[in-house]
């Protein structure tokens, strides 16, 4: 190359000289690599390339939910590769991690099973591969992403050649999923006006992740008056009211199979009528998947029932006609009078009968005297 441009361009005369050290460098180890010592088999340098891949086969990993990866280790070149080391760390949101593994192609070192992280140091021919298996669960108040990585390197004295491929990472997004529910009943199915109400609520989270914010809700009718409760938690649970009064709202943070549970109390109204409905709730925290909301909400309902109507009063009896006692010195014009008029077996029928009876009498009287005055005139 001309001087004169090399002298004039310093960064091209810096770039030369680096492609110059590079090729240099190149020859220097091709060398080495085919240098071998004898009987006492000291290595001179070598240029392998080994690789690792691992996966889980997922995208995205609920917490709670058991993880199974599977990490291969290979020697994808021609010289033998003695003393290669193989890691993977776990991470902590990963518990109770077990692996088991399989060499092939005369590989050896490996574990063949054990528990935590993995640390091999392994001798792997040319073409050889270990695959291990592990498997672990995520913590279920896990959130944000499940990252690991696992990785192989060369002894000293090994030169890999393509260090890409010598780690490999999988990364999961967690999706947190709990079944919530909520049961509520009073062991009732009518109930009257100033009766008392005890209302059992029990909320439980089946799984397989922590609930963290879910919402407990129930608002009393105004049908129940008089309302106060009690909770206890189980299981890990916090955030719930120990006691209060009115309607329940708590914010509470639920551990798989933990519950709370309420004890409610109240009277019925005095002018209640119909029936007595109220409705519990549980609802997820935003992020949360409930994959049953079926169970999220409890409904009681109790009949009030109608009021039996005021009995009619019973009507008074008339009174038993009383006979009218004849007096010892009565006259029996006075006693005829007595009978006909004053008499409550006689009524008003029996004086309309006395005066059609006199009529008649003095009809037939008047009619005799005509008729003996026309004899008497006929005579004359």
């Amino acid at each position: 190359m001309n001087r004169s441009i090399l002298s004039s361009n310093p960064d091209v005369a810096r770039n030369w000289k680096i492609q110059i050290v590079r090729v240099i460098l190149l020859m220097t180890l091709c060398l080495l690599s085919r240098t071998m010592a004898d009987d006492g088999g000291i290595r001179g340098f070598l240029i392998a390339d080994l690789s690792v891949t691992k996966t889980d086969g997922i995208t995205t990993v609920v917490p709670g939910q058991v993880v199974t990866y599977t990490i291969v280790v290979t020697n994808n070149s021609d010289p033998d590769v003695m003393g290669a080391t193989v890691v993977d760390s776990f991470t902590a949101e990963l518990g109770g991690v077990t692996y088991t593994s399989v060499a092939a192609g005369g590989a050896t070192g490996n574990t063949a099973a054990g528990a935590g992280d993995i640390n091999d140091l392994v001798d792997m021919p040319s073409g050889s591969s270990i695959t291990y298996t592990a498997t672990g669960t995520l913590d279920p108040s896990a959130t944000g992403t499940l990252e690991n990585t696992a990785t192989v390197t060369a002894p000293a004295g090994i030169v890999d050649n393509d260090l890409t491929n010598n780690s490999a990472t999988d990364i999961d997004d967690i999706t947190p999923t709990a079944d919530l529910s909520i049961t509520k009943d009073d062991g009732l199915s009518t109930v009257i006006p100033g009766a008392s109400v005890t209302y059992e609520i029990v909320v439980s989270n089946a799984g397989p992740s922590d609930a963290v914010d879910a919402v407990i809700t129930d608002a009393f009718p105004t049908e129940l008056t008089n309302v106060s409760y009690t909770s206890a938690a189980a299981g890990g649970a916090t955030g719930n009211t120990a006691g209060g009064n009115g309607d329940i709202n708590d914010t509470v943070t639920m551990p798989v199979g933990s519950t709370i549970t309420y004890m409610a109390m109240g009277t019925v109204a005095a002018d209640a009528s119909g029936t007595v409905d109220n409705t519990a709730m549980v609802d997820a925290p935003a992020g949360l998947i409930d994959p049953d909301l079926t169970n999220n909400s409890a409904n009681d309902v109790d009949t009030i029932p109608e009021p039996e109507p005021e009995p009619e009063p019973e009507p008074e009896p008339e009174p038993e006609p009383q006979p009218v006692p004849c007096p010892a010195n009565a006259s029996g014009l006075n006693l005829l009078f007595s009978l006909l008029f004053h008499s409550p077996v006689c009524g008003l029928g029996c004086p309309l009968m006395l005066v059609g009876t006199l009529c008649g009498i003095v009809a037939m009287r008047t009619s005799n005297r005509r008729r003996l005055r026309s004899r008497h005139d006929s005579r004359a």
